[in-house]
């Protein structure tokens, strides 16, 4: 056999190579081979094989633009388009190949025609610098092949060599509560974090996503896929979530998003309110509640409605707290407190406001007087008060009190005092004594006034049952159980009831204790605790869905 000389058109220009006679027994050859190409980046690589000239359409019937040639065969049918690739001039050569699409001699344009690409990843040994070395050829049925060069007769193979991978990492991240500002959440929310599809390298190929998702500067979250990983944060303040994004070469890319969590405000209104929306006060130190828009960071609280630097004090965010009422100026009692709020994602000249009518100033017994009538103590009274008007009426005869709406004239069974009515005309002459004061609505108390009442003693202290009771209707005594003792507590409804406060449907029930109380009673949960014994004084207030609200102080004796 004579040695057989190959033409190879290519894009690096017509070349001769000498396929040796020992190999030859009628294989397929080609003319116009077209390309053996690689591309290669870090961790991937791809070898394609053109048959034709590049300028040539593959489908074809042999017209070619350019003065090109359509490829064409001779010899034995070819079956087949067989690969061969490795990395590095010393690697070992890897094959593969692709099947042909039918076999009719002498025409390459029905079969065996277009363009192949063999793609594979390599796990190791690609990464920059790294040369990857194909070659192509055709197969017949015998498996006769000769290989192919892109370059004809110099035998050096087609080649493609890496160069350095670039990795660009991108965070998207996204809050499950739509309603959120972007890269915001309230303390609770979950925040959804993967990587972007903006994320791209050389190679095309990623193998490991990792996450520091709370921020410490470990990775502590590895995964081959790109997963939707979910995070929660319960305090507010400023967090930074990570991600190394590794390409298939070993190149990493990495990216950071700072996600800033806000104080989850209480329910209702944005706004301001003074003792829970009580009407008057006899104490300049008060309680606020707050409500705050979403994304506040802390409050600014005011005396006055510029804001003037003297009397304005910023704040943590809270539920309540503590002011005092500017109490400077003599004769004016109705006090306003002015709120605005901060933080980079609100209107921070918003103002919010509240008042409330300060009355330190007791009211004005003018005239009383006491009397035996039946088995009753009947009162005669007038009182004053000029800010908030007088409101109750408390009647003491030893360590019993009864406390009943201010009215000029009232009625108190004499049982109830712990009194007795003389029913002797000599034991008429003898009298007791009992002491009267008045409160205002800011529950400011007069001093105990002293009455003499004849015709009454001492007797043993035993209440009149309520009209309808089971004592009342059976005509017996009543023992009434102490509405609140030390260890014990009462429900909000039930000191209501005990101030004589309707409480209608939809109404809501606050109480408030003074700080000189505290010792003995204190409000929590709905109810008011006794701590030890002493005189608890609680102010009740029903707050109806409509109308104004209305308050009632109440002094019990633990």
């Amino acid at each position: 056999m004579r040695a057989l000389r190959i033409g190879i058109a290519s894009a690096f220009g017509f070349a001769a190579w000498t396929i040796p006679a020992a190999v030859q027994a009628s294989p397929p050859t080609v003319t116009n081979l077209g390309e053996v190409a690689v591309s290669a980046t870090p961790g991937f690589y791809s070898v394609t094989f053109r048959l034709g000239s590049l300028s040539c359409n593959p489908e074809g019937s042999g017209s070619c633009s350019g003065g090109a040639s359509a490829a064409y065969q001779t010899g034995d049918p070819a079956t087949s388009v067989e690969w061969r690739h490795k990395v590095g001039v010393d690697g070992a050569w890897v094959e593969t190949s692709k099947a042909c699409l039918g076999s009719p001699a002498g025409s390459l344009s029905t079969w065996c025609t277009g363009s192949w690409t063999y793609s594979t990843l390599v796990v190791a040994g690609l990464g920059a610098g790294s040369t990857v070395y194909a070659q192509a050829s055709l197969k017949n049925a015998d498996g006769q092949s000769a290989w192919l060069n892109s370059n004809g007769s110099s035998g050096i193979p087609a080649s493609g060599t890496a160069a350095a991978d670039t990795v660009t990492a991108a965070i998207w991240a996204g809050n499950k509560n739509p309603n959120r500002q972007g890269n915001t959440a309230l303390a609770g929310d979950i925040v959804e974090f993967k990587a972007s599809t903006l994320s791209t390298a050389a190679s095309g190929i990623f193998s490991k996503y990792e996450w520091d998702l709370d921020g410490d500067g470990t990775y502590e979250v590895s995964t081959t896929t790109n997963d939707v990983h979910q995070k929660t944060w319960v305090e507010p303040g400023s967090y930074t979530v990570k991600l190394r994004l590794t390409s298939q070469g070993g190149e990493t890319g990495t990216d950071s998003r700072t996600i800033e969590v806000f104080k989850v405000p209480p329910a209702g209104e944005a706004g301001v309110s003074i003792l829970g929306g009580l009407s008057y006060t006899n104490n300049k130190t008060v309680r606020l509640n707050l409500v705050w828009p979403e994304y506040a960071t802390e409050a600014r609280v005011s005396n006055d409605g510029g804001f003037a630097s003297a009397k304005t004090r910023t704040v943590a965010l809270a539920e309540s707290i503590d002011w005092d009422l500017d109490d400077s100026i003599a004769g004016v009692f109705t006090k306003v407190v002015y709120v605005r709020f901060n933080g980079a994602r609100i209107d921070t000249t918003k103002t919010y406001s509240d008042d409330i009518i300060l009355d330190t100033t007791a009211p004005t017994i003018e005239a009383s007087t006491a009397a035996a009538s039946g088995s009753t103590v009947a009162l005669s009274l007038k009182a004053t008060d000029d800010i908030t008007g007088v409101d109750d009426v408390q009647i003491k005869s030893d360590t019993t009190t009864v406390t009943k709406d201010y009215a000029t004239t009232l009625s108190v069974p004499a049982n109830d005092l712990g009194l007795v009515v003389e029913a002797s005309s000599v034991s008429k002459m003898a009298a007791s004594t009992i002491q009267v004061r008045v409160s205002d609505k800011a529950s400011n108390w007069t001093d105990w006034k002293s009455l003499s009442v004849a015709g009454v003693k001492a007797g043993v202290t035993t209440p009149s049952p309520a009209a309808g009771s089971p004592a009342s209707a059976s005509g017996g005594a009543a023992t009434t159980k102490p509405l609140l003792a030390a260890g014990s507590n009462a429900k909000y409804s039930s000191l209501a009831a005990a101030a004589k406060l309707p409480v209608a449907k939809g109404s809501r029930v606050s109480i408030r204790v003074p700080a000189a109380s505290l010792k003995v009673c204190r409000p929590a949960g709905g109810v008011l605790i006794g701590l030890k014994t002493g005189t608890c004084r609680v102010t009740v207030t029903v707050t109806p869905k409509v109308g104004r609200a209305k308050s009632k102080t109440l002094t019990l004796k633990l």
